[in-house]
């Protein structure tokens, strides 16, 4: 499968599980209800609401790979810094992850719904997938066969710093 349609497909993929998310976070039972009240959670009691936060959490996190993968690419960070990064930031959402299990483990969590509870474990492993699919195009990517990585990027840009524009007047 080519690089192309895998980025449509996660994306797609990702798009879905941040609707997902967001529908469960907004929907708790009661208690769920009465407890978003009493502290103040204001940015997840309604849909459009939880769409926009968990939606910039996401694109935070997207950026945030898109980054590491691009200085990566343009030679400001060598592979092994980049792999480094992305290590940390999935030891810390898996962190994450444990976290809201221990918590929303406890008996008042568990009275807020089913629902609720996996829309909040939905978000660190949303998280997850994007630094594990950013891991894994700075693992595999070689550019082209011959090229460098910078030259890769240059070639897929179609700017090349070391021939003079031809077009420029003098």
């Amino acid at each position: 499968m080519s690089r192309k349609y895998v980025n449509v497909l996660l994306c797609t993929i990702l798009v879905v599980l941040v609707v997902v998310d967001s529908y469960l976070l907004s929907s708790p039972n009661l208690f769920g209800r009465i407890g978003l009240i009493i502290f103040h959670f204001n940015a997840i009691r309604t849909f459009p609401g939880a769409l926009i936060a968990v939606g910039a959490v996401s694109i935070m996190g997207a950026a945030l790979s898109w980054m590491i993968r691009y200085a990566c690419a343009r030679r400001f960070a060598t592979r092994t810094i980049s792999l480094a990064v992305f290590s940390v930031m999935i030891t810390i959402c898996v962190l994450l992850v444990a976290r809201v299990s221990v918590r929303f483990s406890g008996w008042s969590y568990q009275q807020v719904g089913i629902g609720f509870r996996v829309g909040a474990f939905l978000l660190p492993v949303i998280l997850t997938l994007i630094f594990v699919h950013g891991f894994i195009r700075v693992v595999t990517f070689t550019g082209r066969p011959g090229l460098s990585a910078a030259e890769a990027v240059d070639v897929e840009t179609g700017f090349d710093e070391d021939k003079p524009d031809s077009n420029a007047q003098n």
